[in-house]
């Protein structure tokens, strides 16, 4: 914090930006001071699926998904990451070859990692083709997931993906189990 440097830009009020510093960063001491991490919401255990449907007037639609996933600290995070990789990541991935290039129920799909140290989640987005049924697109997509998780990867797959990754060094022990 004594090397902290805030930066304020755009349109804001300059009467009320000190306040604003204040009550937002002024919980943070100094290095000669003792500082308590603020205590973050539990979030409650999942019982099981949840959703939403938001209708709009859009171009297209978008399916949105999120698995709950361990954090950054827990040490299944590379693995899963990986995992993320070889399921969403690029013209090679797994949703890609099934959604796209097979049976062209999607125009765009992908997934992703999002991490914090608590706790972390696989994002998928999948916007179907514009000619097709969005029930039938939405099952395609599930049975996709289904389908990597049942069959899994293989070790060349795996070797193949860690290699492309840019923080190739830290994942070199994963393996197939």
């Amino acid at each position: 914090p004594d090397n902290a440097i805030l930066v304020v830009a755009g349109g804001y009020n300059p009467a009320n930006i000190r306040g604003l510093i204040t009550q937002h960063f002024g919980a943070i001491g100094t290095a000669n001071s003792t500082f308590t991490q603020p205590a973050l919401p539990v979030e409650p255990p999942q019982a099981g699926p949840r959703g939403d449907t938001v209708e709009a007037d859009v171009p297209s639609p978008v399916i949105y998904l999120h698995y709950r996933t361990p954090g950054r600290l827990d040490t299944d995070f590379q693995a899963l990451d990986v995992a993320t990789f070889l399921l969403g990541g690029g013209r090679s991935s797994h949703l890609y070859r099934k959604l796209i290039r097979d049976t062209e129920f999607f125009a765009e799909v992908s997934a992703g990692m999002n991490d914090t140290y608590d706790y972390a989640g696989v994002y998928i987005e999948a916007r179907p083709s514009e000619e097709v049924d969005y029930d039938e697109a939405r099952a395609a997509l599930f049975s996709a997931i289904q389908d990597f998780a049942a069959t899994g990867v293989s070790q060349g797959q795996l070797t193949k993906t860690v290699n492309r990754l840019q923080h190739v060094n830290s994942y070199k022990s994963l393996s197939v189990a």
